[in-house]
């Protein structure tokens, strides 16, 4: 039943980016699309893909120093292995990632998922803290451009959350704090609890990891290089049509933001949602909607077939004697 429901979840997560993108990229324009793309500069696409790779390695270096603390001892190249696996699931199957890179290290060098996955989250809160940075810089430096729409967009997801506090709601929690309750008293009669208990705690310990870190100023650096990385990615992007080399910094930061924000929507791999808030963001600045679509596009494109390509073969260097193995836990 629970795979049934992830299969559904997975289905309509998937109908709306695909319905997002083709609202985007209407069919009568694939035509214009295509002619325009043709006369985009590719030569900025090379050190989008240097700076990508150095990004991705960057990652995992910030992984392996929340690892070594729990006493695991993880080789870079096998942290950058289980990254870009992780990559590869996550543009196929939202959210997929973190989960499948934390097998593809165990299967690699024998680390236990419930240990690493509590420092995945970790690197994930220390993202969201990046992501919360960015927006506010973009906020404060072009409040009279964005500032006011970001915030906008804010104020409406937290006014929507009062809908959540009503009588009804307060039943579905009472009936699912019962039924908790119930489930508890089953897995403690039944041994299970102690089981888990156990797997707790070395989560709780891969979460906690951040706390020993040996060189913290290096873990904020490689944060640092990360986020720097993909602003720098995203600028770069511009220049392989004239309609958008001569936008500046600022204009990057802009579009940099709403893309992201775009990206990291429940859809596979963004798609949809990337170009859409893209475009949008691109718009402020008076671009051309079917320059600004084209260049969404091969910035979104360049990042989802390096993330495949390199996925593809780090999955597929898995060890021969792990074969068996399921690589994705239900």
């Amino acid at each position: 039943m629970k795979k049934l429901l992830n299969i559904l979840k997975y289905l309509v997560f998937l109908s709306l980016g695909f319905g997002i993108f083709f609202y985007v990229y209407p069919v009568k324009e694939i035509t214009d699309l295509l002619h325009k793309l043709k006369e985009a500069n590719y030569i900025y696409i090379f050190p989008v893909i240097a700076i990508a790779l150095s990004s991705h390695y960057s990652r995992a270096l910030r992984w392996k120093m929340l690892i070594d603390p729990l006493g695991y001892k993880v080789k870079p190249f096998s942290s950058f292995r289980a990254i870009m696996i992780g990559y590869y699931f996550n543009t196929l199957v939202p959210r997929m990632g973190e989960v499948s890179r934390c097998v593809a290290l165990n299967r690699i060098d024998r680390v236990p998922v419930s240990a690493v996955l509590g420092t995945v989250i970790t690197e994930r809160i220390f993202d969201l803290i990046s992501l919360a940075f960015v927006v506010g810089l973009t906020v404060l430096l072009e409040f009279d451009l964005v500032g006011e729409y970001i915030i906008d967009l804010v104020v409406k997801k937290i006014a929507g959350l009062g809908g959540l506090f009503s009588f009804n709601m307060f039943l579905l929690l009472l009936v699912a704090a019962i039924l908790g309750l119930l489930g508890f008293w089953i897995l403690k009669k039944t041994g299970i609890y102690d089981k888990i208990s156990g797997l707790l705690v070395e989560f709780k310990e891969g979460l906690i990891s951040v706390r020993k870190l040996k060189n913290p100023l290096a873990f904020i650096g490689h944060t640092a290089y990360i986020w720097i990385s993909y602003y720098t990615m995203c600028y770069l992007s511009f220049f392989t049509l004239p309609e958008t080399a001569g936008l500046g910094p600022s204009a990057g930061l802009v579009v940099f933001t709403l893309s992201t924000i775009g990206f990291i929507a429940p859809v596979p791999g963004g798609v949809g949602t990337y170009q859409f808030m893209f475009t949008l963001a691109l718009g402020f600045f008076f671009v051309d909607e079917l320059a600004a679509k084209s260049v969404a596009m091969i910035a979104f494109m360049v990042n989802t077939v390096l993330n495949l390509i390199i996925g593809a073969i780090a999955l597929f260097m898995s060890p021969k004697k792990d074969a068996d193995a399921p690589l994705v836990e239900s």
